[in-house]
């Protein structure tokens, strides 16, 4: 169950936070339904939020899964509330494959 939910909580992290799906949304949102071509900065949460999209979807897992204990309860406030560094883990991990990818391409280049 907690790699479960850490999974979870990282696909949550990549598709509010870095995918940019959320912002697309509010642009559509903002187009269908409010008649404008111009788009005005709104809130959707808990739907913009992975801090609380986390917390809900795990929630529901839990349930679902017919888990729900205080450690589970406590693990996935635990992972809710670090959201944000998980985004911040992932870009790091990315940005460290980008520069080993640019010093590789480097070395090659020398050798050439």
């Amino acid at each position: 169950m907690i790699k479960e939910l850490l999974l979870l909580t990282i696909t949550i992290v990549y598709i509010i936070d870095l995918s940019g799906f959320v912002s697309e949304m509010k642009i559509r949102v903002c187009r269908l339904i409010f008649r404008r071509k111009d788009y005005q900065p709104f809130s959707l949460k808990p739907f913009d939020c992975s801090l609380c999209v986390t917390w809900w979807v795990g929630i529901i897992y839990l349930y679902m899964h017919h888990s729900i204990s205080l450690q589970n309860i406590a693990y996935l406030a635990m992972l809710s509330f670090h959201a944000d560094l998980i985004k911040e883990m992932i870009m790091l991990i990315k940005d460290c494959i980008g520069t080993v990818c640019n010093r590789t391409y480097n070395i090659i280049n020398k050798w050439n």
